[in-house]
């Protein structure tokens, strides 16, 4: 019995980490607002629609006498009794019925909570709750498909990099290179990325972000660099990167918004880097001509990547 729990704590397990993806344990408040109000689109519309479901589904048909209605109003509210299987009787508003129907029975449906429902209120009802259902669907097939998209630019990005261009793997949490070895380790407090390290413990550097703009600092207090939002549009987007003395030293900068393909390039014009933005997972490859001074921006920007694109994008355009 032990052995099959523990098959099932591992299947589970497994699959967690297949639907659910590296960067969800630590997610951007814009993201778990989104999820929130999805969340509460589809319980509004289901519950709206789920009593009269269960009535037209479980509820019993009873004949609803009619005994009067409201009158002067446009929408006339009618007023009856009626008995249900286990021989109680009621009285209360009747639904879609009119003055024509005084003196006369009409067949109800008995919700769970004893209120009548017509097949109106069934359409009208169902037509809503499909309507978030199929709305929330395709937002959902949207995402996967872009998603899917992404990790297939990721493994075009690595077989098309060189064996001779040093190739990072990195999620939020670290950086490894193309054969799996780790390289950077990324430490957080609460959501905010607080400090970099390199693997072989050598190298630690603090890290200070806000507003689009991410500062590096040496473990021993020395200045190491930073990198700015420089540049948004609507259309494109880039960043400055200053070295220890905040002097501009290169640009990450993409063509368009939308594009997940990024390059590096010095002030002098040197190619320096490429790299592609995923969904929680993203790609770097260096040039031979990459100096070291941009290793660890670099391996800080990709582990906290999501919220400098973010923070670059809140408020008008950036341009310097």
């Amino acid at each position: 019995m032990a052995s099959y729990e523990r098959i099932f704590r591992v299947a589970i397990r497994r699959l967690k980490s297949k639907l659910i993806p590296d960067n969800v344990t630590c997610m951007h408040p814009k993201r778990m607002l989104a999820i929130g109000i999805i969340g509460l689109v589809l319980l509004v519309a289901n519950g709206f629609a789920a009593p009269t479901v269960w009535a037209f589904t479980v509820g019993p048909r009873v004949a609803a006498y009619v005994t009067g209605c409201a009158s002067g109003t446009k929408d006339p509210s009618c007023q009856g009794m009626w008995t249900t299987p286990d021989g109680v009787e009621h009285r209360g508003e009747i639904p879609h019925v009119g003055s024509s129907r005084i003196g006369k029975h009409v067949d109800v449906r008995v919700g769970p909570s004893g209120q009548l429902y017509q097949t109106p209120d069934l359409v009208v009802r169902l037509f809503w709750a499909a309507l978030a259902d199929l709305t929330t669907l395709g937002v959902l097939g949207f995402v996967a498909v872009i998603s899917l998209g992404a990790r297939r630019r990721a493994s075009a990005f690595e077989a098309a990099t060189g064996a001779e261009r040093p190739l990072w793997r990195a999620n939020k949490r670290q950086v490894n290179d193309r054969h799996g070895t780790q390289l950077w380790i990324g430490h957080r407090d609460g959501r905010r990325l607080d400090e970099v390290q390199a693997a072989n413990g050598l190298e630690t550097y603090r890290v200070h972000r806000a507003n689009g703009v991410l500062r590096l600092d040496h473990q021993d207090g020395r200045h190491v660099g930073r990198i700015e939002a420089q540049h948004y549009s609507g259309k494109s987007m880039s960043f400055m990167v200053f070295d220890e003395a905040d002097v501009p030293y290169a640009l990450i900068a993409n063509l368009f918004v939308l594009d997940p393909r990024w390059t590096v390039t010095t002030t002098d014009g040197t190619h320096c880097a490429d790299f592609i933005v995923g969904s929680g997972h993203h790609r770097l490859a260096f040039t031979p001509a990459a100096p070291t001074l941009l290793y660890p921006l670099m391996a800080a920007f990709l582990l906290d990547c999501h919220h400098m694109l973010l923070e670059a994008t809140d408020g008008p355009d950036r341009s310097r």
